[in-house]
């Protein structure tokens, strides 16, 4: 996951503050005596515990030094725990148990998703790394898209805004880079169909993403979608050839990105494909009219330049 601090070694071990006790507000009142008994089982803090379980097991994930299996080792130990701490008894008519059963085991997904990444920058990937890639990047994407779908999860919006900026974004760009790239991992119609169906669900439920006048990391993820749509495209339905809605105000975004127009000012076809001077929307001219290269391919120096974008979004915290 981007944008988590990597901790020193040993940092979990610095301090001698013991975790919040597993218990309901009801067991709490200003004259207790003693301090209450630990459930096991779900309680009103299993959420936040659970949270600071995977937290815990993640910095040990990204301890300086510590190998591949060492990483696997943590981020197994993390699903053990949370699982068997509780996700089992979690009641899925409980909202709040709900989200915390989706988002822990998305934050594991996504720990395993970053784990990984390192073999594409190292150009070592197989074919088959980069489809469990693929696997990984999808279940991260389903877990969001349930939590949006959740009638239960409506006041938790601005957690879930929060989690797709810390724990999303790897998934949301490998999929779209995925799509782009055929030539490194083929896909089936179905599968393509099946992927820009996750995609456009996406933008559906997070349209912050179409924000990209003033947010460079929107602009880049939208241009590169733009590239993979024209590249590896689903079929159309016989007798259509009509862009989903997605798509056409992605072209718009770009366009006025570049040129600083309003959206709603670019309606024609040739406003969406050509800028003032006979400018390509599509060339490779930079982000914003700077220098930086905007073909990412999740290669080399494209890897990081989007760690550093992530970053740089976390960063400000939009």
């Amino acid at each position: 996951m981007s944008g988590v601090s990597v901790m020193a070694p040993g940092l979990t071990d610095a301090w001698d503050t013991k975790p919040p006790s597993n218990v309901n507000d009801d067991q709490l009142w200003p004259q207790m005596t003693e301090s209450p008994e630990s459930r096991k089982g779900a309680s009103e803090m299993s959420f936040c515990l659970a949270r600071m379980s995977v937290a815990r097991f993640f910095i040990k994930s990204v301890d300086a030094g510590a190998g591949p299996s060492a990483v696997e080792e943590a981020i197994a130990g993390a699903e053990s725990e949370v699982e068997d701490r509780f996700i089992r008894y979690c009641d899925m008519v409980d909202p709040v148990h709900v989200l915390t059963a989706l988002m822990t085991r998305s934050a594991i997904t996504a720990m395993r998703l970053r784990a990984r990444l390192p073999e594409l920058r190292a150009k070592t990937i197989t074919t088959a790394a980069r489809s469990e890639l693929l696997g990984l990047s999808l279940r991260i994407l389903d877990a969001d898209a349930a939590a949006y779908s959740h009638p239960g999860m409506k006041v938790y919006m601005w957690y879930l805004g929060s989690f797709f900026l810390y724990g999303t974004w790897d998934s949301f760009i490998y999929l779209i880079t995925t799509l782009r790239r055929p030539d490194l991992l083929p896909l089936s119609t179905t599968d393509i169909e099946s992927a820009w169906n996750r995609v456009e669900q996406t933008y559906r439920n997070h349209p912050e993403l179409l924000e990209m006048q003033t947010q460079p990391l929107h602009v880049a993820a939208g241009r590169l979608c733009l590239k993979a749509w024209d590249k590896n495209a689903p079929p159309s339905p016989q007798g259509t050839a009509s862009e989903p809605s997605f798509i056409t105000t992605l072209r718009l975004a770009s366009m006025a990105s570049r040129t600083g127009a309003e959206p709603t000012q670019l309606q024609t076809t040739e406003d969406m494909t050509t800028a003032p001077g006979n400018m390509s929307v599509f060339d490779n001219t930079g982000l914003f009219n700077t220098d930086v290269d905007l073909d990412p391919s999740f290669d080399t120096v494209d890897w990081a330049f989007w760690d550093q974008l992530i970053a740089d979004h976390q960063r400000v915290g939009v």
